[in-house]
């Protein structure tokens, strides 16, 4: 009997678990309600029980199951509807009722507080009107000094007030007298500024003046230096029987230079015979040369039959050589910029672009090898860049090898005037860096003595 026992509350545990779960539960009051009239039937219908389990076995056979109907489709609606519409629906109820019962506390409370004060009031009126009572006399010299002190507080204000009135009036005549001396002070600053646009007028026009006359004096200044060019010119063709006109000889000179014109050459500040003492060499193209010359003959007369563009550039390199002007070509100042970077080659050693490879190579630098050119650009003023490399023994032993450097130089030269006449050489940018090798030792003996350079 225990063992059915136990069966019996097992079977029973489990199905009040299975009931008292929200979907189960729900779903199982929702059938009841949707077929309670066929379970009416099943319980207490007419007939044998055979006979009405065959009626609702036959029911739900013909029932289909994904219609609109009370054996699934509308309990699991039902269900669906309590288990998540009922409950938001309770809870906007019982919000609609905590704020209808908060304001009918609320209103509790302000009635009661209503009455406390009007409680209060009467109570207070009623002791104030007991004669017997010591406090009325106190009372009232209370209010009599209440009043005394708000006269008081009046005449007070009163004579603020008129404090203040008479300060404003104060400060509004100190004002209009600032202002009136501001005034005055505007009106002579005014004539002062006048006086000093007049002046300064004044000066500006003395300065045209000046200016114009130190131009005029230095381009009278300029003159005699291109006509020294142009006389020299005009005595070397007169040995050959040629004539030029002042406007060739002076187009001659603006071409040696690189000026557009000889009228841009006298208004070249820079040209000047200090500036032409400068002078190492002038650069020049021999085609663009060719060009102008060319020009300058068409431009001349016909009665000067024997002059062409050859002879004029014989006479004008014969000229400049007898004045000691170089007149070199790209590749002839291209040389002089590979002369000048080997005699500069042992004064890089002493820069500081050498001095950190040096220091970390810890190497005696005892050979310098100026390389090829790497660029050569001539424009507003003429750079060179030539690659090389140093090399020598290492400093604590001189039977090894040190670490060879290789290095950039610039050799640059600036215009001192025109476009072509270049000044003194000098030495440019420079860059130094170590060149790395690949070390492939077989033996401890080797690695003292042999090293194998990295391409």
């Amino acid at each position: 009997m225990k063992f059915l026992d136990d069966i019996m509350q097992a079977i029973s545990g489990n199905t009040k678990t299975k009931i008292e779960d929200p979907f189960i539960g729900a779903f199982i009051g929702s059938w009841i309600v949707c077929n309670w009239e066929h379970l009416a039937i099943l319980m207490w219908g007419d007939g044998n029980a055979a006979e009405r389990i065959n009626a609702l076995s036959k029911y739900f056979k013909d029932t289909h199951i994904f219609e609109l109907n009370t054996v699934l489709t509308i309990p699991l609606l039902m269900t669906l509807l309590f288990l998540f519409v009922f409950p938001w629906a309770s809870l906007l109820l019982k919000s609609l009722q905590k704020f209808a019962n908060e304001r009918l506390h609320q209103q509790a409370i302000s009635i009661e507080v209503s009455k406390v004060r009007e409680q209060e009031i009467l109570n207070k009126q009623q002791l104030l009107a007991d004669p017997n009572k010591k406090f009325l006399e106190q009372n009232a010299q209370l209010d009599i000094d209440r009043r005394q002190e708000t006269i008081e507080q009046l005449k007070l204000r009163t004579f603020r007030f008129k404090q203040k009135a008479e300060t404003a009036a104060a400060e509004s005549e100190a004002a209009t007298a600032s202002a009136a001396e501001a005034k005055s002070r505007a009106f002579q600053a005014e004539l002062e500024e006048e006086k000093k646009q007049k002046y300064a007028e004044l000066e500006r026009q003395r300065f045209n003046v000046e200016s114009a006359r130190l131009k005029s004096t230095q381009a009278s200044n300029r003159f005699p230096s291109s006509y020294s060019f142009m006389l020299a010119i005009a005595e070397s063709l007169k040995a050959d029987e040629v004539q030029l006109s002042l406007t060739g000889l002076g187009e001659i000179v603006a071409m040696i230079f690189g000026y557009e014109n000889f009228l841009s050459l006298v208004h070249d500040e820079n040209f000047n015979n200090d500036k032409l003492s400068q002078v190492s060499c002038i650069y020049y193209d021999p085609k663009v040369f060719a060009s102008r010359l060319e020009s300058i003959v068409q431009n001349e007369d016909s009665y000067n039959a024997d002059l062409e563009s050859g002879l004029l550039f014989d006479h004008v390199i014969s000229v400049l050589e007898d004045l000691k002007y170089k007149i070199l070509t790209e590749d002839q100042v291209k040389d002089i910029c590979r002369d000048a970077c080997e005699n500069f080659k042992y004064d890089l050693l002493n820069g500081e672009e050498f001095s950190g490879p040096i220091s970390e190579s810890d190497t005696h630098i005892e050979d310098i090898e100026i390389g090829e050119l790497d660029s050569f650009t001539f424009n507003g003023g003429l750079s060179a860049v030539f690659s090389g490399s140093a090399s020598g023994s290492h400093r604590n032993d001189t039977e090894l090898p040190g670490r060879d450097i290789k290095f950039n130089v610039e050799i640059k030269n600036t215009v001192l005037f025109g476009t072509r006449a270049l000044g003194k050489f000098e030495l440019g940018e420079i860059s130094a860096s170590l060149i790395d090798y690949d070390y492939d030792f077989e033996s401890e003996d080797e690695a003292n003595s042999t090293w194998a350079p990295r391409n």
